[in-house]
């Protein structure tokens, strides 16, 4: 079971953090196995606590383990790393208490310190220190602890952003009474309890905000008349009433020792520490008994959480997400105001919403069981009882029930008696009108030439992690040597959809195979079931190529969903239902969307569409998204600039294939079509008898080499009438040069991304260009780096075109890599 995690923070130093934290420590470890962690990063030092000091020499530190870690590109630590991390924890001489030191005891701090990728950790991607610790919180947790407390670091830093609002379950936040100190500290305060939308939330994965426990020290108890305006200070800082904050007084002796005083029951102080410990220990049973609910419905229903037993992660649930917070986090996305739990009437009302409805606003008494069987009709007696009391009555209160189930005579109870008995499944259905939206998207396939002229894809599956050479995938049956070959790309399609393999799925193949169509023909199949099956997730098809300059994910999915239903919708509604598998994304042509902009923006562009895979959803079915790319893109993006610079040792995963893999990426890459699909093809499109003549005539001019990928088959059947035409007149044969030429004239005129710096002319003006090169060169080859390198100096071209942009641009020219 996951340890609960405890964050000792203080805004200025000073104020007797360290040995708060070592105190209470020894406190929580009377029920069970404490580790006290010093990530005081630029003072560390716990060790060195005399009370506390391990038996013999202290070798080796977290700052050690770390920066080995690091050289291994950041990866997940395997069984060997977690074992050496295992053996830096250093026993006290109290029972059942540990701690992680920093570093050794003949360690230079500073250049461990210094040593550290803290950019890595915390800059580029935070997500990944985020991630480090979740594994070794984990990986804690197997070995017996119940709580981890860790010592932070102060002022306002990533390390503390991450120690203080991401990971941990609770924080403690200590402060004394001087003004510069309280007020920032209250700002730290206010930021741990913004709303769901910020960044610090998102970076939480769904889990509600950490608990916090204020803590006024040392105060000094001689002068009354300071310490209740220390107090007033405190109140006015955070905007809390006095009780709200747990007092450890000065102690005279603390300058010129460290003792731990809890130790010595007597003291004044040892009073303070027991009473903040008890407060904290409280909050440490409650989290471990919903972690002990949470395991006992997973195995009651493992089909539930299949995805997070394969991974050995913990669910959401499994987090300790309450049902009542389920349930507020539902009525606010659907526009209620909620407030938390309270006595009204001396009953305890679990949550209270209010709705504007016209003029009036509404309020619900809003009851919520988590029982794992139908909710009975006596339950909704008494809840009604509730409402026809005094209070209830002021407020003109109504009444909800929110439950997994219902008895059928407590639903006509609720009827009968005007209560609203509610699933959360019944909740979420309101969210969105699924109706209309898949009726439209099956309505409108049915009317493009793709319905009838859609032929079966085949891909090559993607290796275990997806980047090696191709041999099976995840989703074909394991131990099936022979099925290494995907046979029906929408069949497999939906199968993932419905909770198998990967929660990314990234699908690469060259320009024009049919990525488009596949997911297109995928969307229309997944609307169809969801028409029949309830529980089927909804496909959204979003097209990058049509979206190229949106910033975030949210902004995305508000836009699309709005160009589809013309309806406004918050992106947090989407991204919820994503999470609980309603909702899966299909994200096509991402090389196109890239062109937007060029550099790291292209990862950052990644990093951000497939953030939500990064997290397992509520079941097996959430956070899925597919991402379709082609493949020189997805490869090769970034190369061109260290062939050109000369960094060619530095060639090893592209930056996109290296994000992917971070986010447990399986890559499947699809096939170009064989003589088979061509045919079926054409007689799809021309009909049997006009198919049969035109495969006939495209391999009388030995065009089928073209045709083996839809949309150049696409472009040859459009133009097989003018070509036919121009044979009889000419009396010449038809070459494939002058079907390349149409061809790129085609995708001349078609190329028009929203971003693009290169008009039409340039273009044909810089492919004549390439030409010329490339017929000088032995094998008629050319490598990217020295394209970028011919884009940049070209006379003509040299300052008007920026090489790296323009290196993308060609990038969506299939005939540069055929």
């Amino acid at each position: 079971m996951r340890p609960t995690v405890i964050t000792f923070y203080s805004y200025k130093g000073g104020v007797g953090r360290t040995l708060l934290a070592a105190n209470v420590a020894i406190a929580l470890a009377r029920q069970g196995k404490t580790l006290l962690w010093d990530l005081d990063v630029e003072a560390p030092g716990l060790h060195r606590v005399n009370a506390l000091r391990p038996s013999g020499t202290v070798k080796r530190g977290f700052f050690d383990w770390l920066i080995e870690w690091q050289t291994q590109k950041c990866r997940p630590p395997g069984i060997g790393e977690l074992k050496t991390f295992a053996q830096l924890l250093c026993a006290t001489p109290f029972t059942n208490l540990d701690i992680l030191p920093a570093h050794g005891d003949e360690a230079d701090a500073a250049h461990l310190y210094s040593s550290i990728q803290w950019q890595t950790l915390l800059g580029d991607d935070p997500t990944i220190a985020r991630d480090l610790l979740t594994e070794l919180f984990d990986h804690l947790g197997e070995l017996g602890y119940r709580q981890i407390l860790i010592d932070s670091r102060t002022g306002l830093t990533d390390l503390g952003a991450l120690l203080t609002g991401v990971v941990p379950d609770a924080t403690v936040l200590v402060g004394g009474f001087g003004a510069q100190n309280l007020y920032g500290l209250g700002r730290i305060h206010k930021a741990l309890l913004a709303d769901a939308g910020t960044a610090l939330a998102s970076m939480r994965g769904g889990r509600t905000a950490p608990h916090v426990f204020l803590v006024a020290s040392p105060i000094p108890q001689d002068d009354a008349d300071r310490v209740a305006a220390g107090k007033r200070l405190w109140a006015d800082a955070f905007g809390l009433e006095l009780s709200a904050i747990n007092e450890i007084r000065y102690d005279p002796d603390l300058p010129f020792s460290e003792a731990l005083h809890i130790t010595q029951p007597d003291r004044a102080i040892a009073k303070d520490y027991e009473r903040l410990a008890a407060k904290i220990e409280d909050f440490v049973r409650s989290q471990q008994l919903e972690n002990e609910v949470a395991s006992a419905a997973e195995t009651q229903r493992p089909d539930a959480f299949e995805d997070d037993h394969q991974r050995g992660r913990a669910s959401k649930f499994a987090q300790g997400k309450r049902f009542e917070h389920r349930v507020a986090d539902l009525l606010r996305l659907l526009g209620y105001e909620v407030e938390p739990e309270q006595l009204v009437d001396s009953n305890r009302i679990d949550l209270i919403a209010h709705i504007k409805s016209g003029v009036d606003t509404l309020h619900y008494f809003v009851e919520c069981k988590d029982h794992h069987v139908g909710v009975g009709k006596n339950v909704l007696e008494v809840f009604k009882t509730w409402l026809d009391q005094p209070g209830a009555k002021r407020l003109n209160a109504r009444g909800m029930v929110v439950a997994k189930a219902f008895s059928s005579a407590a639903i006509a109870y609720a009827k009968d008696h005007g209560l609203r008995a509610l699933t959360l499944d019944d909740l979420e259905r309101q969210l969105l009108d699924f109706d209309s939206y898949r009726a439209r998207l099956v309505a409108e396939f049915e009317q493009l030439p793709l319905a009838t002229a859609y032929v079966t894809q085949h891909a090559r599956a993607g290796s275990a992690d997806g980047f090696a050479q191709p041999t099976k995938t995840k989703m074909v049956a394991r131990g099936d040597d022979d099925r290494s070959r995907i046979t029906d790309l929408v069949a497999h399609g939906i199968e993932w959809a419905k909770g198998r393999g990967n929660r990314l799925w990234v699908l690469l193949g060259d320009y024009g195979t049919g990525k488009t169509a596949f997911t297109q023909k995928l969307a229309y199949e997944l609307a169809k079931r969801a028409q029949s099956d309830a529980d089927a997730p909804i496909p959204l098809q979003v097209n990058l190529r049509e979206l190229p300059n949106k910033i975030s994910l949210e902004d995305l999915l508000e836009t699309r969903w709005q160009q589809i239903t013309g309806e406004r919708k918050d992106p947090k509604v989407l991204l919820h239902l994503l999470d609980r598998g309603r909702l899966v994304l299909l994200l096509d042509s991402f090389d196109e969307m890239g062109i937007a902009t060029a550099g790291r923006s292209v990862v950052e562009q990644f990093r951000m569409l497939v953030a939500p895979t990064g997290q397992a959803g509520a079941r097996a079915m959430g956070n899925r998204i597919l991402i379709t790319c082609r493949e020189q893109f997805f490869r090769d993006h970034g190369e061109a600039l260290l062939t050109a610079a000369g960094q060619t040792d530095r060639i090893q995963l592209s930056p996109l294939e290296d994000i992917a893999r971070r986010f447990d990426a399986v890559t499947d890459r699809l096939e170009v079509f064989d003589q088979a699909q061509i045919a079926e093809f054409l007689q799809r499109r021309l009909g049997r008898a006009e198919g049969e003549s035109a495969l006939r005539f495209l391999a009388t001019h030995r065009l089928l080499e073209l045709g083996d990928r839809p949309q150049l088959l696409d472009i040859i059947v459009q133009s097989l009438p003018d070509l036919k035409r121009r044979e009889a007149q000419s009396g010449e044969p038809m070459s494939t040069g002058a079907l390349y030429q149409t061809y790129t004239n085609k995708w001349l005129d078609d190329f028009k991304p929203v971003e693009r710096q290169s008009t039409s002319e340039m273009l044909r003006s810089i492919l004549e260009l390439l030409a010329h090169q490339l017929w000088q060169r032995v094998g008629n080859r050319i490598h990217y780096g020295d394209l970028f390198l011919l884009a940049r100096d070209a006379p003509g071209i040299r300052g008007r075109l920026d090489p790296s942009q323009l290196d993308i641009e060609l990038r969506t020219a299939a005939f540069l890599s055929r």
